[in-house]
């Protein structure tokens, strides 16, 4: 599977995020201090990943402009892909810019 063009501004964790985020009840994921900016290509305002996943929301890591603020996500964006039906955009419900998908293949056949 491949994911449409995302930002990929890259980001550094501080130690408290991580730990707050790998200490989180449910934790999904063993984070580490590197990530990058998940939303759409060319987005406008902050950027924005997706670092932990716990039951019954997700959080990510919203900066830019000079400040950073961890968020949980509890509704998930409802976007079908127009190429690829079954597949949703896999950020946030009310993120800014174009949707992003994870896609399979080019050599794959569409649906």
């Amino acid at each position: 599977m491949e994911l449409t063009s995302t930002c990929d501004e890259p980001v550094r964790l501080s130690h408290d995020e991580v730990t707050f985020l790998n200490d989180l009840p449910g934790a999904a994921f063993d984070i580490g201090y590197f990530d990058s900016c998940s939303l759409a290509l060319g987005h406008p305002g902050a950027h924005a990943t997706s670092l932990q996943a716990v039951p019954g929301s997700s959080w990510w890591l919203v900066w830019g402009f000079g400040t950073r603020i961890l968020l949980p996500h509890t509704k998930e964006c409802d976007a079908e892909d127009p190429f690829w039906p079954a597949e949703m955009c896999f950020l946030y419900a009310g993120h800014v810019g174009d949707h992003v998908f994870l896609r399979p293949p080019d050599w794959l056949p569409p649906v």
